[in-house]
């Protein structure tokens, strides 16, 4: 890990940097993954890091269901995560959580943790199009998967919280951030770390993908 902090001068990697990193490094890597509902997070983890550990929500929904995914499940894949998250913190095993990253307050919660349990913390931001993404939802739809109860607002939303989040924790774009989106970076700061100073430097590397499809 040493070298690969004299090779990354840059906090900002591309994907295959972090796919050397992760191969070679002493620490174990903790990957937290941002982007909007429908943005091809799944499909990008399981092209470029094939074979790192990812906990994913929704796929643990899908195991309970037998292979359905139900809102019945949710809480218990909830479930699921938080331990298979701890049980890899415990175990210092490399892997990938899945998610939006929309909710600013949890995305620093998860990374202070990892930095906490020693990991070497990558936020990995896939940047969709929100009308690639909507798209994408109706795809998964029509050939089965779930997502029947998302519409394009909840794309909207979710794409514009991970956007924030990249922002708010990596600096770049942060001076395009509206007021409004101060605001939330503000109440989020209040229930965490304080000051974005302090936030930031729970991450080591930021990777960012734009994924039109």
């Amino acid at each position: 890990m040493k070298l690969y902090k004299l090779l990354l001068e840059s906090k900002n990697i591309s994907i295959t940097e972090l796919e050397g990193m992760i191969e070679k490094s002493e620490q174990p890597v903790y990957v937290v993954v941002a982007g909007s509902l429908g943005s091809g997070k799944s499909f990008l983890v399981n092209k470029h890091l094939p074979g790192v550990d990812s906990v994913d929500q929704d796929e643990f929904n899908k195991k309970l269901g037998g292979g359905v995914y139900t809102e019945e499940n949710v809480k218990d894949a909830m479930a699921m995560v938080r331990q298979t998250v701890a049980e890899n913190f415990a175990n210092k095993k490399t892997f990938i959580q899945q998610g939006t990253s929309s909710n600013l307050q949890i995305a620093i919660n998860k990374l202070k943790s990892g930095k906490q349990h020693g990991f070497v913390t990558v936020l990995l931001y896939v940047d969709t199009p929100i009308e690639q993404a909507v798209k994408q939802v109706e795809k998964r739809l029509s050939s089965g998967g779930h997502g029947e109860t998302i519409g394009k607002r909840d794309v909207e939303v979710s794409s514009a919280g991970a956007k924030l989040t990249f922002r708010a924790l990596t600096g770049v774009d942060f001076d395009k951030a509206t007021e409004e989106d101060i605001q939330r970076v503000k109440l989020a700061l209040d229930k965490t770390e304080k000051t974005l100073d302090n936030a930031r430097k729970n991450l080591d590397y930021f990777v960012r993908i734009e994924n039109k499809y």
